[in-house]
Formats: structure tokens, sequence, C-alpha cells
């Protein structure tokens, strides 16, 4: 056991183990690597444990006065024959050097039945001088257990003299090892997540047992149940002496001075005994309110605010980029999505009927612009009944010099619209141009300029009374005509249409403007500009004039050019009502509709953002999928200098592909939430956002343990750490002069050479067969598998006053593996331990330092987690027991209290620098992929440029009056950067 230990001992400094085998620690320590593992950096500090030398066998006794004055003896180098080290080596001292072929031959060491489990002496003979020897068993000892040593008269000194025979039992300490259940079913310490949803299970009781209890008198001084991380509370007294191992521990955790935390918990019992060793046994598992739809954006999970400096002209200059042709939305150009949908089906009892009109034959229009009450427009058609028409104007007729006039009602459908991407013959000028400002709480004012398009009109009219006495009442008519903004202007001038609207967001975070009524009200609606610019031509050519296509009467078709003369004389009037209609619908419809489809397609299908290739595996290019509804509650506000649009918002951080062998449930599916119910307030936000131009977000802690919670069903958590892993993260987190080290130590060799001199090999024996396993080479690699089992998660600490919340992050029970790798790529298990911690971070964006100049990760944003290992940092190491079966955690039978006396020395020369080095910054992507918008021509999907050249991240201080604290931070467009200028260069198709 001993040589072995001291190999393991030396691989758990390269796997940036921990301080203290199964214990719970404080402050500066190893375990801090192991954050940094997770991407979490930590502070540069130095152990302050004061760490007893490790002696390789159990308490030795003093050799008699008269030992081996008669005749050469042996002695049982031990201070007590009971409650024995299952895991040191044995040492027999001689009274005169021994020949040690005579002794190996004649050793004898058996438990009560069978014998020791391997070949040979079931053991390593290690000769510390000619009168020592030390006996290394291939596997602990088992608990509670008696052993008989003995050597008889067969072992000879070196000058040949028989040694005195001599016999000596002796019984092995319990392993205190136990089972834990909570109320009375649920067994801890499996390898899948437990999660108590205590909207369930309001109140835990935790259950224990021995599994190998002594009956009768035990060794056992007290036992303690503590719960790490509680510093209010030095734990229950279970019991002193004596106690008993054959009774249940019940304890009702829920009414203790311990109460279980929400999120995890680490529970352990501190045994102690009166040789004045203490062991550890855990109980570990997750508490709190459950959110059982993990997949699922979380209602009210923060909030945003769009403020009118930067993030508001960002979207209109998004709507501006899609007319001029830059890209499509949902595989639509700007057009389609003003041209459609389509029908040419009649909204009967309104509009008037346009079948049987000669040989007409009704073309599709364009169902958004219209005047039906709800749904589609589907026509301007007025009422209900033919009459009136969507529009009622008198038309008048000159025929040799003789004038007469009737009233027309007229239904007017758009069939067509062409937004042109760009101005003809002026390459310079852009086509359409949008603004919207803040007015006032709840009012939305707006400028929507354009220079070039042409609406293709149906106008489908119904004489009233007679005209001539040829075209009587009640004959219907079909004209044709194009309206053209801005006819032969050169170059064309811009075209405003002003007014106010009000912003709605429905439960499904689709908004809608409506116009201030009435919209006769110039105020409230004022397209004079364009209805002023508009020409109408019809398809002949005819400037300033309608064609007629079809007509009931016989004598007015005839008299087709009487008919157009009535018709045309209609059309200064009606052209500014079909304009006012039109872009009422387009603003209320076809504008809420593109911008729907653009923040829609944040909700569904979401955006992936992936981690960067360059991280180690399984984390590089693993992607997370972000789901943004828009909450109903979100609004224009005005409040002095501040401006904008704001409101709640659901968000979901999940994984983008999930894999076909997620990580397991043993109870609860999901993870523990800790938000109240309701959207969270945004006053204190809001007022921040005139000096802190851009986007606000405002995220609570659920929305990050939803995101570490996907990496941890997915595995992107199960790392293997090995040279190459180290390799991985130098290209970018830099190389520290101690990073050589490292390297040195991820080899067996250099291990072995400092820990255990003059010793080169470690021999085990199958958990199985019990036979020898091929020894370790000092050219063995090793690998740390991180393997965590429960569910991360996280809560954020109340502020006082204005202060960055600090994040509290819970990861319980890590399984750490340890494997050795040989020259043929073959592995194989040295032990397993589980580690647990609680930690106190501060969560921050900073540009990434880019410490190797690499130009593939230059100006980018990065994501900071920085832990204290200060006071408010605990965890526990526990090591894993057990060396035989199949599957054993510890298969060399290491010596788990052996480890604290190697590791802690190592921390401030090798630990702090290799923690400060390894992700202490985790970059994030130079461009975010938004799917909805895609290249116009090869399909290519566009996306948002997220480098520090065009914008940055931030976090800003929160308030105390947020009952529920949150991270507050913000995208800001980089001073002198090209998005300052123009926000709209962020979006880029290549």
């Amino acid at each position: 056991m001993n040589q072995r230990y001291k190999v393991f001992a030396g691989i758990l400094a390269v796997s940036i183990f921990f301080g203290a085998c199964s214990s719970d620690k404080k402050d500066g320590s190893p375990l801090n690597s192991v954050l940094s593992l997770f991407g979490i950096a930590t502070e540069t500090s130095v152990s302050t444990n004061v760490v007893a030398p490790y002696t390789e066998t159990d308490t030795p006794v003093s050799l008699p006065a008269d030992f081996g004055q008669a005749a050469p003896e042996a002695i049982l180098f031990i201070s007590s024959t009971s409650d024995v080290d299952r895991y040191k080596s044995i040492e027999i001292r001689f009274s005169q050097p021994m020949n040690k072929a005579s002794v190996e031959a004649d050793f004898l060491l058996a438990p009560s039945a069978g014998t020791l489990p391997g070949p040979g002496k079931g053991g390593t003979f290690y000769w510390a001088s000619s009168s020592r020897l030390v006996f290394d068993p291939y596997r602990e000892f088992k608990t509670n257990e008696q052993y008989t040593f003995s050597l008889t008269n067969s072992s000879k000194t070196v000058d040949g003299q028989d040694l005195t025979s001599y016999t000596q039992s002796f019984t092995t300490e319990p392993d205190y090892s136990m089972t834990n259940k909570i109320n009375t079913t649920n067994t801890l310490g499996g390898t899948g997540d437990i999660t108590f949803n205590k909207a369930t299970n309001p109140v835990l009781t935790l259950t224990s047992t021995f599994n190998q209890p002594v009956n009768g008198t035990n060794s056992i001084q007290s036992v303690v149940l503590k719960h790490m991380g509680e510093t209010s509370s030095s734990g229950i007294d279970i019991c002193s002496s004596p106690c008993d191992m054959t009774a249940p521990i019940t304890t009702n955790l829920s009414a203790s001075a311990i109460p279980p935390f929400i999120g995890g918990n680490v529970y352990f019992y501190e045994i102690t005994t009166t040789t004045g060793k203490t062991f550890k046994r855990f109980a570990t598992f997750n508490y709190g309110n459950v959110n059982s739809s993990p997949n699922n954006p979380i209602v009210n999970g923060g909030s945003l605010i769009l403020d009118q400096a930067q993030a508001m002209p960002f979207l209109s200059k998004v709507l501006e980029r899609f007319t001029a042709g830059n890209f499509k939305v949902n595989s639509k150009t700007f057009n389609q999505f003003a041209d459609a949908p389509k029908t040419s089906a009649r909204r009967s009892g309104f509009c008037i009927d346009y079948n049987g009109i000669g040989s007409f034959s009704m073309p599709q229009y364009i169902r958004n612009y219209g005047d039906a009450a709800s749904g589609f427009g589907d026509g301007y058609c007025g009422g209900a009944g033919d009459n009136p028409g969507g529009f009622t104007e008198e038309g008048c007729a000159t025929v040799v010099f003789v004038t007469d006039c009737t009233d027309f009602d007229i239904d007017v459908y758009i069939v067509g619209i062409n937004v042109y991407t760009n101005v003809a013959g002026f390459p310079g000028l852009k086509n359409i141009g949008v603004t919207m400002t803040a007015n006032a709480t709840g009012e939305l004012g707006f400028n929507f300029k354009g220079k070039t398009l042409a609406v293709d009109m149906l106008m489908v009219a119904k004489s009233r009374g007679s005209l001539f006495l040829v075209i009587g009442s009640g004959n219907r008519f079909v004209f044709s005509t194009t309206a053209y903004l801005n006819y032969n202007d050169s170059p064309p001038s811009d075209r405003s249409t002003t007014g106010k609207a009000s912003l709605t967001v429905d439960g499904n975070g689709d908004a809608s403007l409506n116009i201030f009524t009435p919209i006769t009200n110039l105020a409230n609606f004022n397209t004079t500009e364009w209805s002023n610019n508009l020409t109408v031509k019809d398809r002949t050519g005819r400037v300033n004039s309608v064609y007629l296509e079809a007509t009931t009467s016989g004598i007015a078709d005839w008299l087709s050019g009487t008919t157009e003369s009535a018709a045309n004389g209609m059309v200064p009037t009606l052209t500014p009502l079909i304009t006012r209609s039109m872009l009422r619908n387009f603003i209320e419809d076809v504008a809420p509709s593109v911008l729907n489809s653009i923040i829609g397609s944040l909700k569904n299908p979401g955006v992936n953002i992936a981690l960067p290739s360059y991280l180690p595996a399984p984390l590089a290019n693993f992607a997370l999928n972000v789901k943004i509804q828009l909450g109903a509650d979100s609004q224009v506000r005005v409040t002095g200098a501040n401006k904008g649009l704001v409101g709640s918002i659901d968000l979901g951080i999940s994984a983008a592909n999930p894999i076909g062998s997620p990580r397991t449930h043993q109870l609860a599916n999901g993870f523990v939430v800790t938000k109240p119910a309701g959207a969270m307030s945004n006053t204190f936000q809001f007022s921040k956002s005139s000096a802190n131009p851009g986007l606000l977000l405002s995220l609570t802690a659920d929305s990050i343990t939803q995101a570490a919670y996907h990496l941890w069903k997915n595995r992107a958590l199960d790392l293997s750490i090995d040279k190459n892993f180290i390799d991985t993260i130098k290209q970018y987190a830099g190389s520290d002069p101690l990073f050589q080290l490292t390297e040195s130590l991820i080899k067996v060799s250099p291990i072995v050479n400092i820990l255990a001199p003059g010793r080169s090999s470690l021999i085990g024996i199958d958990p199985v067969t019990n036979s020898i396993v091929p020894a370790i080479n000092g050219t063995d690699d090793i690998i740390i598998q991180v393997s965590p089992i429960h569910a991360p998660n996280g809560t954020l600490k109340p502020v006082t006053g204005t202060a960055k919340p600090k994040l509290e992050v819970n990861f319980t029970d890590i399984q750490l593996s340890i494997l050795g790798k040989r020259a043929d790529n073959s592995t194989y298990l040295i032990s397993t331990a589980r580690a647990s911690l609680k930690g106190v971070a501060d969560f921050d964006f900073v540009t990434f330092s880019n410490p190797t100049n690499n130009p593939a990760y230059a100006n980018l944003n990065a994501l900071q987690i920085k832990i204290s290992n200060g006071s408010s940092l605990s965890y526990t190491l526990d090591i894993l027991e057990g060396s035989s079966g199949v599957g054993a955690p510890n298969p060399f039978g290491l010596d788990p209290k052996g480890i604290l006396s190697v590791v802690d020395p190592l921390v401030p020369s090798l630990i702090v620098p290799l923690v400060n080095n390894i992700l202490k910054e985790v970059p994030l992507p130079a461009s975010i992929a938004l799917p909805a918008l895609t290249h116009p021509v090869n399909g290519t999907s566009c996306g948002i440029i997220t480098k520090t050249t065009h914008s940055y991240l931030y976090t800003l201080p929160s308030s105390d009056s947020e009952a529920y604290p949150y991270v507050f931070g913000g995208l800001r467009m980089t001073v002198g950067g090209p998005a300052e200028a123009d926000p709209g260069v962020l979006v880029t198709c290549p």
C-alpha cells in the first residue's frame, strides 16, 4: 500500500486535488484548480494548513528493554493491536540483521479465514535496512478483521542463527462506511443527480446506518453531523461515547440547526475515535423549488431595455438594410413580406361583388391591406354591404361639352407593392429610411421615409345613380392603375410619413403597433408628403389615368373613355385616402410582421451560441441555444432623460444539440430555481439607461443555472485532463514558466522520483481476478476524468445599496477518476474521489487579453467568473474506498489520509500558477448567428458581430430596491467604432 500511496499522491498533485482527504476546508487551497477546470479562475493565495508528516506505517511501539538479548527476535512494530490502520504497511523489527530470503519465504500474514488476496504472500517486501522489514499488502486490510502474523525459526539471521518463533494477532479498525437515505427511500451516493423538490418534499429526514457495525463496545468517541458552508452552527452532536453502531441515526434536517440550503447540500458525519483519528462520511444532494421543464424558457427570467440612443436605431437600421435587400428574413425579401399573403376571395357581406363583371377574373390581392375589423384587411370595402364602399366619391364625365356626375362606391385592393432596393441611377442613395423614437410613456414616434416605390391597385366601383341616362344605377366597374412615389423626380427626395403609435406585446411575444386615433389628425398620422408626391399611371402608360378593365354596362364599355374620365376625376381626391389607409396598414401590419419575424426568430428557433473551437473537448464548439420572448408588459417608456423600450423577457438557455446519452436524474427532473414568481422590477435599470446607452439586460441566477444545467446534462463538463488538455488551453491562455513544471508532472516518473526515491514501479492486482496487473512505468501518462454527478446550481447574494451581486456556485459530488495511460494507449484506474464545493464568485464581462497575440482571438469579449478563495469558499473531498470487485473505485487500496501531506506543499509552487492561467477568461464568439436572417443570394446565415471593435459587454451595479438580486449588464457600441455611427453594420452576411 505504501508504494502505491506514494505514486498516487504525486498523481493527485497533477490532478490539482484539494488539501485533505475526506475533509471540508476553506481559504487558499488546491481545490481552486478544480474550479479552473470548469472555466472558473481563482485568486492566488498560499495554504495556511498545518500538515503533519505522513508515515507509511502505523503508530510504532517502543522496543522492549531486553529485546533480542537472549536470542534473535522479531516484533510487530505497532503500538496497539486493536484498531490497526487498514491502509498502513506493516513494519517488523528484528534484533539482528536478517537473511532476507529466509524471512520472506517464512513470512505469514493471514486473516481469520483464508489468505491475503493476490499471488505469493499477498504483498511486496521492502527492506528499509537489514533489520527493518516493511510489508506492503496488495490490498488494504478488511474492516474490523483479526489478522495473525507469524515467523518461525526457519527465518535466519545473516550469520545463520535461528529466529525465535513469533506470533502476533491484531484487529483492524472499522471502515465506518454508511448508507444514507433521505425520507427512508432515497439512497444517496449513487451515479445520478439527486434533487429534492421543496414543493413535494417540504421536510427532509436523513437516516444513516453503519454498513458493518461493531456490536457492543466500539472505539467511537463522538459523532457530529455537519453541513458544508454552514457558518451559524458547528453542527449537531449525534452521540458521545458510548455510541451504538447498530442503531440508525435519524435527523430531521429541515427542523435542525443546520437546515438544507437552497441549492447544493453536503452533509457529513465527523466520527472521532479513541485513537484520535477522524473519519468523515458524506451525504450529498440538491434541494429547492425545481423547474421541471428545463428545456423551456424561464418565464419572466429577465428584463430588457432598448434605449433610444443606440438600441432603437439598431432596429431601425435592420429594417432599412432589409428593405435594401442586404439579407432575407425567413427566406423572404422585404417585398415578399409587403406583397403577401394573397388571395382572390371576396370578403362577402362587405365588398362589392366583383364576380360576373364581364369576363373579369379577380387577380390575387394582398390581404394585409384593407379595413376588415379583425384578421387580415382583405381590401378596403367600408362597412357592411356594398353601400357605402371603401371610399365614396363623385365621378363626373363630359361629353360634347356636357358634364354629368354621380356618386360611386369604390372598393380598393392592393395587388402588388414594389419597394425598390435602391434608387435607380443614384447608387449612393438609400431608398428607405426608418426612425423610431420614444416620445412619451406609451407613445412611439415614427418616421417612415421613402424615395421610390410602386403600388399596383385595383378599384371595383358601383354607381349610385345614372350618368348621361346611359349608365344606370348599380352598374359595376373595375379599374386598374399603379401609383409611383416621386415619379420622374431626379434625384428623388425623401418623403416622410410621420406619426405616433402605441406598442403592445401579446402573450406569444408578438409586437403590435397601433397608430393613435383619429388618424385624420395630422399630429397622429401625417402622410401628406407621400400622397402629394404620388403619381398614378395605367398599364398603357397614361399618366394620371386609370384603365377600365371591365364593366357590367355594355354602353359604358363602349364609352370607356367617358367612364375612365369619370374615374380619373376621382383620383386626386381618392389618392390621399388610399395612401393613408395603405400606409396605416403598412405600419400597423407589415412592419410589425417583419420585426416579429426577426425578433420571433429569437424565440424560435432561437440563437445558437457556440463555445469557441479552441477550448478543449468536449467544451469546444459546444452550442447553447438561447431563446428570448418579449413579455406582455413591454412598453415605450420615458422618464426624464431615459427613453426607450423596456419590458420583461422569457429567457431560455439550453443545449442546441442534446446528446443521446445525457446525465440522469434519480428523482426530480430539472434544476433548482430561486426566482420568485412574477416579473422583476426594472425601474432602477431604466434609470441608468441614458447614462449607459445600448442594450441593457437583467438576468436572474436561474438563467445562469439553466445554462450550467445543460452543460452538465449533455456532458460538456465531463472533462478529461491530460497533456493535450493543458496544451490546448496554453494556445490561448498564455504560457507561464510553471507550465513546464506542470507538464513534467503529468508523467509518473518525476512523481516517483520526488515522492518515492528509488522506487520506479507500481505493482497491483486485478480487483476481480486478484492476479498481478502490468506494472506502471515511469513513462505512463496521467488522465484525470472529471464527472459532475449532481447538477450544478447558483444563487445571487443580495446587495446593500448599489453593487455588483456575488454569485454563489454549488458543485456537489464532482467525481474525479485518476487513470494511467500506458504506451499502448490502454488505460487503468488508479483511484476515485468525489469533491463538492460552495464558493462566492464575481461575475463580469471583460475584453479578452489574448496573451498569445493570436489574430483569431483578437478583439473578443470574454466572460469571467472569479471565485474568491477566502473565507467564503468551502469544499470537501472524499476518497472513495473499495479495491475489489467490478468497478472498484480504489483498486490499488490507496491510503486516503496520506494525500494531504503530499498535495498541500505543492500549492504555492504549482497549483496557484496553474489556477491563474487556466480559463481565467472564457472568450466569447466573434459573431452570433441569426438563422432567420440569410444572405440574399447564397442563403448562408447572417449574424451579429460581437467583437469589441464594434460593441462591448460590461456589467453594472444593481440595486437593493429589487427584492430578488440580479446580474445587470449591457451591450454598448464601441466609441469610435463603425457601429457607433451606423448600428446596422453589426449585421453581417458572409
